[in-house]
């Protein structure tokens, strides 16, 4: 019967050299020669325990399979260096970005990778751990190892920035018990990396063969450690282990590695920064297929002896006549035998509230180091506050829980003259009408109520209808910087600047809530004395921001305690409400945004342009219905409106057309006054039908979905296009 090959894998195939001679290739010298290619870093250790000649760990004795001798180190330090080279001279693939304050290695054998990171990250506390005290007494100081088991409980009392485990093939029980220890140790947006073997040979050529020694000892090989209930092969498991485990942002690699100095190809050898004396002894673009004869040969004891000797029952010198013909085998440059390796790295997700409360809750100020953490991580996510509307930490105050409550607490701290007038716009969300009129009936000040004209298609404010509510006695005009319900854009600038060159000492206060998810504020350029926005419509914490130029801060009272008054925004109207892991998070809200305010005014440029299209699809066929009636702006601009679409249907109640599109569509939008009661009922009329019907987009909805929406209410509406 005729011997079937191996099956191929499916990668572009490793040409081999139909050059090299018959196996007698004295690059490769005799089995002492090519079994030793670096020097050892360590002496044995008598204790160790000796089996079949070779000397294996003392710690766990039994749970790993190879030798921990001179021999072994050698051949893992040479392994290293020939990984490193199909690297691409990297030690790493991970996208680290941040230099990391403290990096492990699981299972750092003679500690190589470890110190040669140390190399590279000086200021980073790098520890290595292993079954066994193989590593060299002298490294670098930030270099040390411990002896530890990284299937057991771990103990470290620092989460990392970066994880790191490399070969460990036939070496671990549990998996994704392992994964997740690294998931729980690892710091949130730090990496794990994993790299490790797929050890079942194959040609991609046909020229390994089932009846060959060096397949039937792979294959048993292979078994042994399963039975020995320890996988050899994990790479190609990998991915799905750190999925699994909990982090995201999962990437594979996978490389080649061919057995001996077959191979043709000279992309095989993917830098050439390597030893002299290595290159030397073989062409260069052998390099590392033929480390990586040498390193199996040097490695065919250690992986062999206990597994067949202690799991299949075989004898040492069964064993050893066995792996002289798997040494024939190897050395036959007729066999193109490969196998894989895998790199594979994740990130664990950013969580920086349960990081804060499991870290740092406790209270700001005191001296003590965990305190001092926590003051520093406020601060990092006031600045970063500050930072996204362009003011300074001073004149912010991120008091929480709502817009609502900061509007609240600045009205009991304004100080106006007796007979003063408030101008207050009647078409705002109640957050920013109820302190205000609060405010004049207990001071007994005038309200103006500032309406735009009734017209359906405009419903703006603006300087010329701000005009003629203006007088000397005017000290306050409030308004919203986008309408929640109409969606139209208030030109805030112009208004600031009306009401200041008017009258002096007036002040202007905006609400941003509706404006702040879908454009980037800047309130110097604005030219605002207050201005508030909810963190939780900007894809953030339910928390609230309040700002305060200093020319209006200056003119506040205060909340604070008699020995406390304070000169800054959070001391004055704070009252110390401020939830500390949810300020936590608003520097992660900025890196989603954008770090500075030229990269974020650039993405909201990129949204701005994402919503006007979403809307324009909306508006015109809305616009088109005979029996819709669009609120606002009916014009899909960018400059005039945001995607807050408000509409009713004649002849529907808003709440029954609500319920019946439930019934049928998966896109979700609303019915009512949306706390902008006075508009939808004193000004638009809407109050007998249940108020608007109100679509809401953002920037990581779709065109697709829109279209959707659309459908689903011709459904129900039926055509009713005009014309």
């Amino acid at each position: 019967m005729a011997t079937e090959p191996v099956p191929t894998a499916p990668d572009r195939t490793i040409e081999a050299d139909p050059d090299l001679f018959d196996g007698s290739d004295s690059s490769l010298g005799d089995d002492a020669a090519s079994s030793r290619y670096t020097q050892s870093l360590t002496s044995s250790i008598e204790r160790y325990p000796i089996e079949n000649g070779r000397q294996y760990h003392a710690y766990k004795d039994g749970s790993y399979v190879m030798p921990n001798d001179e021999s072994e180190l050698d051949r893992l330090d040479l392994t290293h260096n020939m990984l490193k080279i199909s690297m691409g001279m990297q030690l790493f693939n991970a996208p680290i970005v941040d230099t990391p304050k403290r990096i492990l290695d699981l299972g750092t054998g003679t500690g190589i990778w470890a110190i040669e990171m140390a190399d590279d990250y000086p200021d980073a506390e790098i520890i290595g751990t292993d079954l066994s005290a193989t590593q060299p007494t002298w490294v670098p100081a930030n270099v040390k190892f411990e002896i530890d088991d990284m299937e057991e409980t771990w103990t470290f009392r620092e989460k990392f920035d970066f994880i790191h485990l490399r070969y460990l093939a036939a070496a671990i029980k549990d998996w994704p018990a392992l994964a997740k220890k690294a998931f729980e140790n690892t710091k949130p947006g730090g990496f794990v990396e994993f790299q490790d073997f797929d050890l079942q040979y194959y040609s991609e050529d046909g020229s390994l063969k089932e009846d060959y020694k060096i397949y039937e000892w792979i294959v048993t090989l292979l078994e042994a450690s399963r039975n020995f209930q320890r996988e050899p092969s994990p790479g190609p498991n990998l991915e799905k282990l750190l999925k699994d485990a909990g982090f995201q942002n999962v990437t594979s690699q996978k490389y080649r590695l061919p057995i001996g100095p077959w191979p043709k190809d000279k992309h095989l050898v993917q830098n050439r920064r390597v030893s002299p004396k290595y290159i030397r002894r073989y062409s260069a673009e052998r390099v590392t297929s033929s480390w990586n004869l040498v390193q199996i040969e040097d490695g065919l004891e250690g992986f062999t002896l206990r597994l067949y000797t202690q799991t299949l029952g075989w004898k040492a010198e069964e064993v050893q006549i066995l792996l002289a013909n798997v040494r024939k085998d190897l050395r036959n440059p007729k066999i193109h035998a490969q196998f894989d390796f895998y790199a594979v790295y994740g990130q664990k997700p950013t969580d920086a509230v349960q990081d804060y409360l499991e870290e740092s809750n406790v209270q700001l100020g005191a001296s003590y180091n965990v305190a001092k953490q926590s003051t520093t991580i406020y601060n990092e996510g006031s600045a970063a506050a500050a930072s996204y509307i362009n003011a300074s930490p001073d004149e912010i105050a991120v008091l929480g829980p709502s817009t609502t409550q900061l509007f609240s607490n600045l009205a009991q701290i304004l100080q106006f003259p007796a007979g003063s007038e408030l101008v207050i716009s009647q078409i705002d969300h109640e957050a920013n009408i109820s302190s205000w009129v609060r405010l004049a009936r207990l001071q007994n000040f005038t309200i103006k109520w500032w309406r735009p004209e009734n017209d359906s298609q405009n419903l703006l404010l603006t300087p010329e209808n701000l005009q003629p509510l203006l007088s000397d006695k005017t000290r306050m005009v409030t308004l919203c910087h986008a309408s929640n319900v109409l969606g139209g854009i208030h030109d805030i600038k112009a208004i600031s600047d009306l009401v200041h060159k008017t009258v002096s000492g007036a002040i202007v206060c905006v609400d941003g809530v509706a404006l702040a998810p879908h454009r980037s504020v800047n309130v110097k350029a604005l030219g605002v004395d207050f201005y508030a926005f909810s963190w939780y419509k900007v894809y953030g914490p339910h928390i609230a921001l309040l700002y305060a130029s200093s020319e209006a801060k200056a003119r506040l009272s205060t909340l604070g305690h008699y020995f406390h008054e304070g000169d800054d925004l959070s001391t004055k109207l704070g009252l110390a409400s401020a939830s500390y892991e949810l300020v936590s998070a608003l520097p992660k809200v900025l890196a989603y945004l954008g770090e500075s305010q030229e990269a974020r005014q650039r993405k909201w440029e990129g949204i701005a342009e994402h919503e006007e299209q979403m809307q324009r699809i909306l508006l015109d066929d809305l616009n088109q219905r005979s029996n819709v009636t669009v609120y606002g702006h009916g014009v899909a601009d960018k400059e005039k409106r945001v995607p807050v679409i408000s509409f009713s249907v004649e002849g529907w109640n808003s709440k029954d057309l609500v319920e019946k599109m439930e019934g049928r569509s998966r896109v979700g939008f609303r019915w009512g006054h949306f706390y902008s009661k006075r508009l939808v009922e004193e000004v638009l009329g809407l109050e007998k039908i249940g108020g608007v019907l109100r679509v809401s987009l953002v920037h990581y909805n779709t065109e697709e979905e829109v279209k959707e929406f659309l459908r689903d209410l011709t459904a129900i509406l039926g055509d009713t296009t005009k014309g």
